[in-house]
């Protein structure tokens, strides 16, 4: 049982869409009629397989800028809060749609909103809300469907080749991941976007506008590095900085240490993140630090994992704890002992201090918040273990880990970024976040080609992570935009060799929506799986659906004058020009005044369009275009040249007969 999208109608969502349908399949032929019915009949697909046994489908969405591409992602991919803000929702009149999903055999999910659009489904009840998804049977012989139960409530057995493990509900079965194209590569920057929870009844819905930190190193190291589309990676770097926390209104560390009134190590001069290599003089020149109480010799990966720690208690000590419970803290933090100063035993001194800390957060409903923090020991405890198990060498300084990502994979690497990955990244400094990471070093093209592919292993972390699910619905929003057309001309034959290397321990299996305006891609889909949207011509605020009429293997013209709605294969600027040298060849003329300095003005003309004809890069057009300039050459100067080759023949013959002559 692998759930599948099959069709989507849209009534009405006020965004120039009306009573339109999209179909995804070639397993079945779908409309619906001016009745109202929902028509569904079996179809031969002799598709099977053309992406590979992971991938069921891949469906293309084209048309202009501005014709409503995007809005077909919003409906598929928003869960029902979001979706309603899009759409300006308010009553039941501002949004009616509904999508079929084939589940098995003659089983269906139809999910969406206003139930009654469809006239012949059996069995509904007058109470159902109107945001519905409901399990149906289709009657193919007579075209009615039996609604059989809601989705939600709808139980199938979850098995694996290996063993039973009961049942789930249906609409566990299926995940949709949605990349928007707003995205933005906040993953440079390490900034996170969130998202509501889903209160539907229908398939689940995920929003993906930025990978994971360790998914993006992952890819770019294991497969972009060896993929047809890798260029120049020498300085690509994956860097993990360590943040000081903002102490307002303190610059020097005497200031910071008197400001937050902690006293860490009973001595708070031994505060190491306080400690600068360098000072700034009065006059700006940069003078080595000479701090007495920090002397010993410490190592950059030490001072990152000892400063990491001492940020963790003073972000909490100075943005989160109330004064009330600083006096408590600090009594309880005098108390643990802390006589040998040492790398291993500020760690652990530390680490009890954050306890002491974490205690006071998780037992006062105070610091209780709707935001995600995670105050659990442990996790700081597998952080500083990862970072102990960091190379050396990695830390260029205190405060940076940078790996260079033209290199081998590196394991503790990973392993840091997914613990990064795993929890908030308020948690890790709250309001000035401690650690950042980014990637460095790379083009607009490779930031947004790692973004997408990077994107797409949270399709392959769900799946692991949850065995209910068998379908996954990835909608993708122009993730070629920035691409060099040789990626885009590679990017389905990568799509599909991404998704065959995925191993896992039962049978999961992908369907794409990919918004476009490549005709690299359109080659390479069938046009059975192409919706074109056109904007009507008469009514602009208006949008008609049609198959395309090219589409694997097609000619690149054919496909970008008829599926992408263009005029002509070559720019706007080209036409222009085309057009004008069409028109001054066949203006040639010698004119009444047909003297030698009107030819050779002529011929002066002809021998730059020449020129102009000569450049063209489509040897169709410039032959075409050369024969045209001869048949004009030849027609005004025939008479003149006829005239010409007598006399030069004249002249050859008189020669042959005085060397005739003089042979004898």
């Amino acid at each position: 049982m692998h759930p599948k999208l099959v069709y989507l109608y849209i009534g009405t969502v006020h965004r120039n869409f009306e009573n339109q349908g999209f179909v995804f399949t070639n397993d079945f032929r779908i409309n619906y009629n001016n009745e109202e019915h929902l028509i569904i009949e079996q179809n031969y697909n002799p598709y099977e397989n053309l992406w590979g046994p992971t991938i069921q489908d891949i469906n293309l969405i084209v048309g202009k800028n501005g014709a409503g591409k995007t809005t077909l992602l919003d409906i598929l991919g928003s869960i029902k809060q979001e979706r309603n803000e899009l759409f300006k929702v308010k009553q039941i009149q501002d949004m009616q749609w509904f999508a079929v999903y084939h589940i098995e055999n003659d089983k269906f999910v139809i999910e969406g909103y206003d139930p009654k659009l469809i006239k012949n489904i059996e069995t509904t009840s007058e109470g159902d809300s109107y945001d519905y998804s409901f399990y149906v049977k289709y009657d193919y012989l007579n075209q009615v469907i039996h609604n059989l139960n809601y989705t939600q409530l709808t139980e199938v057995n979850l098995t694996t080749d290996k063993t039973d493990r009961g049942k789930t509900s249906l609409n566990r079965k299926m995940v949709s991941l949605y990349c928007t194209s707003n995205r933005n590569k906040n993953w440079t920057q390490n900034t996170r976007i969130g998202r509501g929870t889903d209160y539907g009844v229908s398939f689940n819905k995920i929003y993906l506008q930025n990978p994971k930190y360790s998914n993006i190193y992952n890819f770019v190291v294991k497969q972009y590095l060896s993929w047809e589309t890798h260029s120049n990676m020498d300085e690509a770097s994956c860097v993990i900085n360590l943040e000081e926390v903002n102490i307002e209104d303190a610059w020097t560390k005497e200031d910071k240490v008197a400001k937050i009134k902690l006293n860490l190590y009973k001595n708070p001069a031994l505060i190491l993140g306080f400690d600068k290599k360098f000072t700034l003089h009065l006059y700006g020149r940069m003078l080595p630090s000479t701090n007495k109480n920090n002397e010993r010799s410490w190592t950059n990966k030490q001072r990152y994992i000892i400063s990491y720690l001492e940020y963790m208690i003073i972000g909490l000590w100075t943005n989160l704890i109330t004064e009330t419970d600083k006096k408590n803290i600090g009594e309880n933090i005098d108390g643990i002992e802390f006589i040998k100063d040492g790398f291993s035993n500020r760690v652990s001194y530390l680490i009890e201090v954050i306890k002491i800390v974490f205690n006071v957060i998780c037992t006062n409903e105070k610091y209780f918040s709707d935001e995600p923090y995670n105050y659990d020991i442990s996790v700081i405890q597998e952080l500083v273990s990862n970072l102990k198990e960091i190379d050396i060498s990695y830390f260029t300084s205190y405060t940076t880990i940078s790996l260079n990502l033209n290199t081998e994979f590196n394991e503790a690497t990973h392993k840091l970024l997914q613990i990064i990955d795993s929890y908030s990244p308020s948690f890790f400094g709250f309001k000035s976040e401690s650690i950042n990471v980014s990637f460095s070093n790379l083009s607009t093209g490779q930031m947004e080609f790692i973004n997408g592919f990077s994107n797409l292993y949270t399709a392959i972390d769900i799946a692991m992570n949850n065995p209910q699910i068998s379908s996954i619905l990835v909608l993708l929003d122009e993730p070629d935009v920035s691409f060099h057309p040789e990626w885009s001309r590679l990017y389905i034959y990568n799509l599909v060799k991404f998704f065959e290397n995925i191993n896992l321990d039962r049978e999961v299996k992908y369907q794409l929506i990919i918004t476009t305006h490549s005709p690299f891609i359109v080659s390479d889909v069938p046009k059975e799986f192409i919706n074109c949207i056109y904007i009507d011509e008469k009514n602009p605020n208006k949008r008609v659906i049609k198959k395309a009429e090219f589409g694997l293997m097609s000619n690149f013209y054919d496909i970008i004058k008829s599926d992408f709605f263009i005029n002509s294969p070559i720019g706007e600027h080209a036409q222009t020009v085309f057009k004008k040298l069409i028109t001054s060849i066949e203006e040639l003329d010698l004119g009444e005044s047909d003297n030698e300095e009107r030819r050779e003005f002529i011929r002066k003309e002809i021998k730059k369009k020449e020129g102009i004809i000569t450049a063209i890069g489509e040897k169709i057009i410039r032959d075409k275009l050369m024969e045209l300039l001869n048949e004009k050459k030849a027609t005004l100067f025939f008479q003149n040249d006829v005239d010409t080759r007598i006399n030069e023949l004249e002249k050859e013959i008189n020669l042959l007969k005085r060397m005739k002559e003089e042979n004898q």
